[in-house]
């Protein structure tokens, strides 16, 4: 880098004198959207507040003619140039601070390592070392984006530091640069709730009180009101000696929401509404008009500008509720929020919404619902969510909502005639004030839709030579010939627009239209065309800069769901209709099974595709990347699939289906695996492949058996043996063997299970030896032995397991197996050793990101380290925790009933009744014995507190009222 403007300009590692304060004050302004156009008016204001002469413009000329002589001939290679929208500032973006500190936050938070994390983003806040950005420029409007700057980047990427610092053990770092960022943000209740905690991890847990205090009284005297309740309760978790807390929150995931637009013009009194209604923490705001009048570029621009509110992030979905494809099911939606906040658990919808409730109770969120497609679509998350302000959109009307749920309404109208030829100067400049009748025309013709406006005027600015008299004309004459009706104005200005494109972009435009959702990466986008990337980028350069086309990440794209539809219905007429949609659907099959085989590390690849088209799927080069693309895909790949299976393309079809299963199911949607395992065996059938109808019934068994309906999943199961037994296929009878068994094991049936794992066994060894399969037979065969009581034998076969999931890199495997044997010692109170495995499993599977596996693994160490050594409380409250956001409560059981004894054998006699008690509440509806003990210990204990009865030291039975002393069986 050697230009910097985060501080003073410096140029080449000197401050940059060469010129005048105001030319240099625009080199600055133009840097920070350095290769993007500004225009006059944002310049102007940038450089004067009252002051401003009366001819400015031309004294902007004249600055600008300053500022590029003097720039250019300092840094070679770059270039100020004037367009119809302004000027721009040409230059290698690597060279400058701002977006080099932009692109470092971006690989941060494309990494799921804290180490990594931190370096990024310590090396991105220290490009901030000099002071405040842009220069010396000291307008309010120069002060107003420096505020920004700091408030909407700097503070964020210094909270995800400090996250990740503390995620490492990194707390001295947070302790000595922490302050300094709060002097900053005095108020900030995440900074400070770092700060405790990184206090509590320094073993300073002592000072936590008088820093809370502190804050407290500062914050009540700022806000009039005290902070929110969770940093109480953090306060309150460190200095009892809880847990630290260590599961940070995933941060503000703009990049979920659509792009800032740089032509947002008025909506003044909407922000502000949005400002007054949202000052209730349990606010619900339904925002309504009609499409393409700005209602999500209104929510970006309102919650980009008030993230600080919300220091625990934003939750948004675009429901595409009025796309070609069918709207997004809300069941899903909450899959997809709990999965952001890395909670699993909870297959029925009811479920989910407790969870949710759970989650935006305690953290400060905002939630916005985009393009619903009417009430009904959003309220089963409206009913999850009361407890947190929620945004909810639709070109339908929303008054409904102010009487069912106390909605605050705001709706959307067209821009009046002064901010429609506004808009049309901010993207045509001079053209606009030489012919201001004109403009008028045009502004008047795109009836005040920002959307329509922006197409227009940038089909304008692609025609400088022709007159914008001429252009207001032949747009005239298109609207008139399309009848003049208001609701097909808008279909009428996309089309002159896409008419004027040249052919290869008119083309591409086109054949977008066969993708089933409005937004697609751009590798697909090069599968549809036909062609070559260099081309297929170019070709989406011309859209974007059309604004047919929006960029939301560094390869994806959006489509405006009106212009989608548009296109979808020019589709269906171009001659390569049916070759770009079998492109499209090839891609996506052979990207899916790129994306398996790192994520599944079992033994069998899906049958491959003599794929017809030639296309370039996805690389990834390990499974972290893969599941990412799988959970940003899920949404395209399931209507990929319908609409595989409404055009007969049944041998995509099922291998498609059958290479989502795994991941998909492990993300949590398994209702979407069940659709996409019916569709894909009626696929297979259809295309006679008796291979692939075997392999998906056997992942709907696997699927009913995660719905809990073993009955079902047996009868799949034998269906999926007969079938691979009739083809001959060894490997999948040994794969239904081996879930046959897993049933039986579970069904208390040792014999049948002992029988079909030996027979699953035999199958695998005779198919060439598959590991992976083999490693779960050991693994299973370990859990009968523990059953028989056979726990030598049951050794034998966990070391089996562990040895074979080490030599295939199968880490998750491994944890499992770990944890399995840490189980083993602890029941033959073997504890040191129970300690010693407990401790390798836990961050094995931490680094899998299974959590259940880490509360189970919290569980064995918990009892381990109580019969060592009297302690287990802290990993007994955080399985306990784990459990909770899993929804397990026979898992949260098990939790508290651990906690309980451990601090009863801490002789704190009182915390365990509440624990127990807690338990015996947990376990009443779902086990109704194991209650009743429960509350006998509860009475014990209490009886001790009251000093009624003796507390003896030794063993005693476990009846109705003594409390346990022994790890319970598990």
């Amino acid at each position: 880098m050697d230009i910097r403007i985060l501080g003073p300009i410096r140029l080449h590692g000197r401050v940059w004198t060469a010129t005048h304060l105001k030319p240099r004050s625009l080199v600055a302004l133009l840097l920070l959207y350095a290769n993007k156009p500004v225009s006059r008016d944002r310049m102007i204001e940038f450089l004067w507040d009252d002051d401003c002469p009366a001819e400015a413009r031309q004294t902007l000329t004249i600055y600008i003619s300053r500022a590029k002589r003097a720039f250019e001939r300092a840094i070679a290679g770059a270039r100020i140039t004037s367009t119809s929208a302004g000027y721009s500032l040409e230059v290698d973006t690597d060279r400058v601070d701002y977006h080099r500190f932009r692109a470092l936050v971006a690989q941060s938070e494309a990494t799921d390592d804290p180490a990594e994390s931190a370096r990024q983003l310590e090396r991105a806040v220290a490009l901030w070392e000099d002071g405040h950005p842009l220069g010396e420029s000291k307008t309010s409007y120069a002060r107003r984006m420096r505020d920004d700057l700091i408030g909407s980047e700097l503070i964020p990427a210094y909270r995800a530091l400090f996250d990740a610092k503390l995620a490492t053990g990194d707390h001295d770092y947070v302790l000595r640069e922490l302050p300094a960022v709060r002097e900053e943000r005095p108020h900030d209740e995440h900074l400070a709730g770092q700060y405790m905690r990184a206090l509590h991890a320094a073993g300073r847990t002592r000072d936590i009180p008088d820093f809370h205090r502190a804050f407290t009284q500062r914050y009540t005297a700022e806000h009039h009101r005290e902070p929110e309740s969770t940093l109480r309760k953090l306060h309150d978790d460190l200095v009892a000696g809880g847990p630290q807390v260590t599961d940070t929150p995933p941060g503000p995931a703009l990049a979920d929401l659509p792009r800032d637009t740089p032509y947002f013009i008025g909506r003044e009194d909407a922000l502000r509404r949005l400002d007054e209604a949202t000052a209730r923490p349990d606010a619900l705001v339904a925002i309504d008009g009609p499409p393409g009048v700005g209602k999500t570029a209104l929510i970006a621009r309102w919650v980009r500008s008030r993230m600080d509110r919300f220091p625990d992030g934003l939750l948004y979905k675009d429901f595409h509720g009025f796309s070609a494809a069918a709207p997004l099911d809300p069941t899903h939606v909450m899959t997809d929020f709990l999965r952001q906040h890395k909670i699993s658990g909870g297959d029925a919808p009811e479920e989910k919404a407790v969870l949710l409730r759970q989650l935006t109770s305690r953290k400060r969120l905002i939630v916005v619902l985009d393009n619903v497609s009417d009430a009904e679509h959003a309220k089963p998350l409206l009913a999850a969510m009361n407890q947190c302000p929620v945004i909810i959109s639709s070109r339908q009307s929303l008054t409904s909502l102010a009487l069912s749920d106390n909605a605050y309404l705001i709706n959307i109208q067209p821009l009046d005639d002064q901010r429609r030829i506004e808009l049309l100067r901010t993207r045509l400049g001079a053209r606009v004030t030489d012919d201001p009748a004109a403009a008028s025309v045009i502004a008047a013709l795109t009836d005040g839709f920002p959307l329509v406006l922006l197409i227009a005027g940038e089909h304008v600015a692609a025609k400088p030579s022709v007159s914008l008299r001429d252009l207001a004309t032949q747009l005239r004459e298109r609207i008139l010939d399309a009848g003049g009706s208001p609701d097909r104005t808008p279909r009428t200005v996309f089309s002159w627009s896409v008419t004027n494109l040249g052919e290869p972009e008119r083309r591409l435009f086109d054949l977008l239209g066969v993708h089933p959702l409005p937004t697609f990466s751009g590798s697909v986008v090069a599968a549809i065309n036909g062609a070559d990337r260099a081309s297929t980028d170019h070709s989406v350069d011309r859209l974007l800069s059309a604004q047919l086309l929006q960029q939301e990440g560094a390869d994806h794209y959006r489509m405006h769901d009106l212009l989608h539809i548009l296109a979808a219905e020019r589709a269906t007429q171009h001659a390569e209709h049916d070759e770009a949609r079998r492109r499209m659907v090839d891609w996506y099959v052979l990207s899916a099974v790129a994306a398996r085989h790192q994520t599944t590390p079992d033994d069998n690849d899906v049958p491959e595709l003599d794929a017809t088209s030639s296309v370039v799927p996805a690389r990834f080069t390990d499974g972290q990347t893969a599941l990412d693309w799988f959970t940003h895909e899920r949404p395209n790949l399931m209507e990929i699939i319908r609409l595989a299976a409404r055009t007969g393309l049944s041998a995509q079809l099922w291998r498609l289906s059958a290479a989502i299963y795994e991941p998909i199911r492990r993300l949590g949607y398994l209702h979407e695996a069940l659709e996409a395992s019916r569709l894909g065996i009626s696929a297979a059938e259809a295309a006679g492949d008796v291979e692939g109808q075997a392999g998906s019934i056997n992942n709907l068994g696997r699927i009913f058996e995660l719905l809990h309906d073993d009955a079902e999943a047996i009868r799949q199961y034998e269906r999926a043996h007969d079938l691979f037994v009739s083809i001959g296929h060894v490997y999948g009878q040994a794969v239904c063997q081996h879930n046959i068994a897993t049933l039986a094991l579970k069904s208390g049936r040792l014999g049948d299970a002992d029988r079909h794992f030996r027979r699953s066994l035999t199958l695998f060894e005779r198919d060439e030896g598959k590991p992976w399969a083999i490693a779960k037979v050991h693994h299973r065969l370990g859990d009968l032995s523990v059953q028989l009581g056979n726990l030598d034998e049951a050794g034998v076969q966990y070391h089996l397991a562990l040895g074979l999931a080490k030599q295939i890199g199968d880490t998750g495997g491994a944890a499992t197996t770990v944890t399995a044997l840490a189980r083993l010692h602890l029941g033959i109170e073997q504890f040191a050793t129970a300690v010693e495995y407990g401790t390798k499993a836990l961050p094995m599977h931490e680094q899998v990101r299974n959590r259940a596996g880490t509360a189970a693994t919290l569980l064995v160490l918990a009892e381990a380290r109580l019969g060592l050594e009297g302690g287990g409380t802290v990993e007994a409250e955080a399985a306990a925790g784990i459990f909770h956001d899993l929804q397990d409560q026979h898992g949260r059981a098990d939790a508290l009933e651990i906690l309980g004894r451990c601090h009863s054998s801490a002789g704190a006699h009182e915390r365990a009744a509440a624990v127990w008690q807690e338990c015996a509440e947990l376990l009443a509806s779902i086990d109704a014995e194991r209650a009743r003990r429960v509350s006998g210990w509860v009475r014990a204990a209490q009886a001790r507190v009251a000093r009624t009865a003796p507390a003896p030291r030794g063993p005693t039975p476990l009846d109705d009222t003594a409390e346990p002393t022994r790890p319970l069986p598990r």
